[in-house]
């Protein structure tokens, strides 16, 4: 079947997960991104820092009950002061359901960055 415009335009394609994240006591709604907001998302964490790109992920990802964004802008600082493993744990399901291209490995290597990133002592400490 060759699709129309209108039928393109008009299909719920950004697919959903749910994370278990035994750190916080419960699971995290996620969905994917739409394209141009994962390519703002990859522009933006090429100029951020680590974990502030792990943590904008989640805020962009992360869902309440009613299907709306959980997190604001304004709360992407105060994610960066939640546990890491469990950030860790949902910018990985957030990252493999936008496909942006994180395999194990390179999860893993993305981890081990920030967490050493994370483990620097800041400028002003």
């Amino acid at each position: 079947m060759t699709l129309t415009r209108d039928a393109i335009l008009a299909v719920t394609d950004l697919p959903e997960t749910v994370v278990d994240v035994p750190e916080w006591g419960g699971s995290v709604r996620l969905r994917g991104l739409s394209a141009g907001a994962a390519a703002a998302w990859q522009t933006a964490a090429e100029a951020a820092e680590p974990i502030e790109a792990m943590c904008r992920l989640v805020a962009l990802s992360a869902l309440d009950l009613e299907g709306r964004c959980l997190f604001t802008e304004a709360d992407v600082a105060a994610l960066g002061g939640k546990s890491m493993a469990a950030i860790r744990r949902v910018f990985n399901a957030a990252a493999m359901l936008n496909g942006l291209g994180l395999s194990d490995e390179d999860a893993e290597k993305n981890s081990s960055r920030v967490a050493s990133a994370s483990a620097s002592p800041s400028p002003s400490g």
